[in-house]
Parts: structure tokens; sequence; C-alpha cells
């Protein structure tokens, strides 16, 4: 079990979370990732993953290890794509149309689902690194401001980021908003 848990650390290492299939893939069964948790040596988040004992949890990635149907919208990708500092009580996640979301909801009553058409649930999806390192998914900031300004019906949080973007950033949403009828540069 030394070697195991030499790999298991090392990937830790560079990694918040291993699950039992990625380790299995390294050839370490499910019962040594459960004596090491039992030793100690590891922390099991649940079932199926486990991280190193000191490690800060990252709530983003946690939750979409648990799906490829979820991608974080509204202040939660403002905040993931670094253009809100502060981090929103509520997680804004969306989901296709359908989707059952029951089990997430048992667990964390901080979750807020946004509910999308399965043609449109993929468009303007990005990739970005969470605080921790680890790569997510959620909207683009161009979709982003379009769903806020529809669900508020005011421009007042896109009127704070729109003023720290750079040239070329405004221009692209000032685009993307011309292209959705909505004329941005009459609220900016």
């Amino acid at each position: 079990m030394q070697i195991e848990n030499i790999i298991i650390n090392e990937y830790l290492e560079n990694n918040s979370f291993i699950t039992t299939k990625q380790a299995e893939s390294m050839g370490i069964s499910r019962h040594i990732l459960s004596l090491m948790a039992k030793e100690e040596k590891i922390k099991r988040v649940k079932q199926g993953i486990y991280t190193k004992n000191d490690k800060v949890l990252d709530i983003y990635y946690l939750l979409s290890l648990n799906t490829k149907k979820l991608i974080f919208s509204y202040e939660s990708a403002l905040f993931l794509n670094n253009y809100i500092d502060k981090e929103d009580k509520n997680i804004h996640v969306t989901v296709p149309q359908g989707y059952n979301v029951n089990r997430f909801k048992k667990k964390a009553k901080n979750i807020i689902f946004h509910y999308v058409n399965v043609d449109t649930f993929e468009k303007d999806k990005v990739e970005v690194l969470t605080k921790e390192n680890n790569k997510v998914f959620s909207y683009s900031l161009e979709r982003t401001c379009l769903e806020i300004y529809n669900r508020d019906k005011n421009f007042k949080l896109i009127k704070k980021i729109f003023m720290k973007l750079d040239d070329e950033k405004k221009k692209s949403l000032k685009d993307f908003f011309k292209n959705n009828t909505i004329n941005i540069d009459k609220v900016l």
C-alpha cells in the first residue's frame, strides 16, 4: 500500500480531488482508497471522491464532478470569470429543461437552479478555472450579462462589470447585446 500512497499523494499535490474512477485508471483499487481514508491518509469527501486532509474544498468543482449537465451561471459565472470579487452566498447553475435536480436540492440548500431549452444549454459555454485551479464550465460574460438583464430588467450590476472591462471586451459585450436587440449604449 506504500506505493499506492505515494501515487495518490503525488496526484493530490496537483489536483484537489481524486475519484475512484481516476484511481482505478492508475491501478489503485477502491479498497485501497477506503483503507487510506480509514487510516486518515486522505479524506473521503463523499462516495467515490477523496482529497488530502488539509485541502480546502472546492464546491464548484465538487458539484461539477456529479454531472456534466451543469453550467455555472449568473453571479456564479461572473465570480468564476473574475468579473466580480465577492462570491455570492448562493451558487447559480443552469441545467437543461427536464433534468432532475432533486439529488442536489436535498444536499445543498444554497444552489439556485435555472432551466433552459436543451438546444441552447451549451451555447456560450466556456471552461474556467476555480480559485483552487480546477476546471469547470460557466457561461461567457456576454450570455451571463444577458441572463442577468432578463432576470432583473436592470443594468446596475452589468454597469459595474462594464466599467472594469478592457476596450476589446467592452466592444464584444456591446456587439453581443446589439445582436440580442438590447441597445447597451442607451443604458451605459
